[in-house]
């Protein structure tokens, strides 16, 4: 019997994910997200040993389980891709990694997407970190990572909604080469 998983570094996982996202974007533009889950240092997204969102659009999200709609910027982008995303990707940890992995020794999420995070997005991920660091406690190593492809720099000032301010991306990242693209890539402590 051969085993008919197609493993591939996390590099082709993360430029398979981003060309996915400008297919969809090609169609509709606007920000498009998805997450990668790796465990124990294997890139499987098989949803038994690491798991792939599916692509997300601006306008999915909804819930917030990793911030509170306390500001202008967090309630309008409470249904950001990125909301739909992380909080698909902790559904799964939550529910499903217990099932086949009960005490990893390491969880690694990507957060994908075609434009950099908003400034409450940045929050969110760094308080799904947090969550993720509390519910696996060392010795299981948790990261977080972020990685997007957007024009003009790696942190964009904007105006979004009714002149709210924020900024897309984080400042002062150096471009990345992965198999294609070249990315803007950040491990969030």
């Amino acid at each position: 019997m051969t085993d008919s998983v197609q493993h591939v570094t996390l590099d082709q996982a993360i430029a398979n994910a981003l060309a996915g996202i400008h297919a969809q974007a090609w169609n509709g533009g606007g920000l498009y997200s998805q997450v990668l889950v790796t465990i124990d240092g294997v890139v499987n997204l098989d949803e038994t040993n690491g798991y792939c969102t599916p692509i997300k659009a601006a306008g999915s999200g909804g819930q917030n389980t990793f911030l509170v709609p306390n500001t202008d910027d967090a309630r309008l982008s409470q249904t950001d891709s990125e909301v739909a995303s992380l909080q698909d990707a902790w559904d799964w940890i939550i529910h499903e990694l217990p099932n086949h992995h009960p005490q990893p020794r390491g969880i690694w999420v990507v957060l994908v997407g075609n434009i950099g995070p908003c400034d409450s997005c940045k929050i969110r991920i760094a308080n799904f970190r947090t969550m993720l660091k509390q519910r696996y406690p060392a010795p299981c190593v948790v990261a977080v990572e972020v990685v997007y492809d957007q024009a003009n720099g790696s942190a964009n000032p904007a105006t979004r909604g009714n002149g709210i301010a924020t900024t897309y991306g984080y400042n002062n990242l150096t471009p990345r080469q992965l198999p294609g693209p070249s990315v803007w890539r950040t491990v969030i402590t």
